[in-house]
């Protein structure tokens, strides 16, 4: 009989040593020995597939640099250094073919290789700043060597940096052509807080100049009755800022839209640069969608969208000008796109990293 009690009494120390074990191989799995954010889990559930490629749906399925970007910085934020290796894997492995250490900037379903093997500028910030912060919050000298490595690509004048009048930019992809009297600008590729990140591992004057001319731009570079930075913008070899004829649209859309996020990533978002936003957002709003695409030569809004992420941005804006916190109740939903989630989930970094009282309706 004490032998039957001292065998079930091992087995039930064993079989608890084993579920123990279990638990925290599955903690380590979802995030590196803490339960993961549930927005994040959904969110990667959904757009990253096994191999680590993010998804986007609204294109053919397409992948983009940008969108490999956007997945590494939401992994590291969530210490989710499974998902973060298997998206940088995939990323060198399907995207990391061109030899000036840039990333090609596409990659479509059923075309291997990519016959478009161009770059896309802010593809390439990204990614390095999310290799910065990989290598500072798990202590990884490798993806520090290859932060630096991007990050010197990028600042290369071989490659994407330009001066005008002694104002430096980055041109939005190495084939972008003189466009008469100056450079093609793309205002939301100028990712403020990457530059002051990028700066610390490669200490560079330039970072501080990208910055300051990018201030600078985003002062000017106002057009229409809103008074909004475009999309797409000639920066003049005299100095001055037109938006382009041809080509580009002249509207302030889904991609000014990130601009918001950036300058208040860096805590560089004074009153005069989001007014214009949040009063655009107010004036085109109808029932719960806000203005997205806005025609910068008569001011109409020619999209609205209701998408959390585009909400969530609006509202990190009324809270850096009011105080008033981000709702409770705005949280990520499954019409949500592959956009839409990323800008969401990088607010809600953004603003647990620099403005977390925005964030105190939903502690």
């Amino acid at each position: 009989m004490a032998v039957h009690v001292k065998n079930s009494a091992a087995a039930i120390i064993a079989a608890a040593v084993l579920f123990a074990a279990i638990a925290i191989g599955w903690l380590y799995w979802r995030g590196g020995g803490a339960p993961l954010d549930a927005d994040w889990v959904r969110y990667r559930d959904r757009f990253m597939t096994a191999d680590g490629r993010i998804v986007d749906e609204g294109r053919g399925g397409i992948s983009t640099s940008e969108g490999q970007g956007f997945g590494m910085l939401l992994a590291v934020a969530h210490n989710d250094r499974i998902a973060f290796d298997k998206l940088w894997t995939w990323t060198k492995e399907n995207l990391g073919k061109r030899q000036d250490g840039l990333f090609v900037w596409t990659w479509k379903p059923g075309e291997l290789p990519s016959r478009d093997t161009m770059n896309a500028t802010d593809g390439d910030v990204l990614i390095a700043w999310a290799l910065a912060r990989a290598g500072q919050e798990w202590n990884d000298h490798a993806f520090t060597d290859e932060a630096i490595r991007r990050a010197r690509a990028v600042r290369s004048f071989d490659t994407l940096a330009r001066e005008i009048k002694q104002k430096f930019y980055l041109a939005p992809d190495v084939g972008q052509p003189e466009h008469g009297a100056g450079i093609v600008v793309n205002p939301s590729y100028i990712i403020f807080p990457a530059f002051r990140d990028l700066d610390v591992i490669d200490p560079h004057w330039l970072w501080g100049q990208l910055t300051h001319s990018g201030l600078r731009l985003l002062e000017a570079a106002r057009f229409g009755p809103h008074r909004l930075p475009p999309d797409w913008l000639i920066a003049r070899d005299d100095g001055a800022f037109a938006l382009p004829e041809k080509t580009y649209d002249r509207v302030a859309g889904y991609e000014a839209v990130r601009i918001p996020l950036y300058l208040l990533w860096a805590n560089l978002a004074d009153e005069e640069l989001m007014r214009p936003f949040a009063e655009a957002w107010t004036k085109s709003r109808k029932d719960r969608e806000i203005g997205i695409v806005f025609d910068l030569d008569d001011g109409t809004a020619k999209v609205r969208n209701n998408g959390t992420g585009f909400r969530a941005i609006e509202r990190a804006v009324d809270c850096a000008l009011t105080g008033y916190p981000i709702p409770a109740d705005l949280r990520l939903s499954e019409h949500d796109d592959y956009y839409s989630a990323s800008l969401y989930l990088l607010t809600l970094v953004m603003l647990k990293e620099m403005h977390p009282a925005c964030l105190s309706a939903r502690d």
